[in-house]
């Protein structure tokens, strides 16, 4: 099952229109419950910026967030000393 969306944001970082084309695989894509959720990493394509967007949006094409995506720090590793 597949869903296909189009979906224009602003970048958070240089606040210029990004549209990005999505296709949604699994189980729920055909026949998407109400309210369902998804998010993606998208990188801003302007050169001068280097945001990574974390775009959350509804499996009916409804944006519900654009923020910057922050990767999760490593878990620090004791020392051998």
């Amino acid at each position: 099952m597949e869903l296909q969306l189009s979906l224009t944001f602003a970048c958070c970082g240089c606040k210029q229109s990004i549209t990005v084309d999505l296709k949604c695989k699994g189980v729920g894509a055909a026949h998407p419950a109400e309210g369902q959720i998804a998010a993606v990493n998208v990188p801003c394509p302007y050169a001068a910026c280097p945001q990574v967007n974390q775009l959350i949006f509804e499996t009916n094409g409804t944006i519900r967030d654009v923020r910057p995506f922050v990767p999760a720090r490593p878990v620090p590793e004791p020392s051998v000393n």
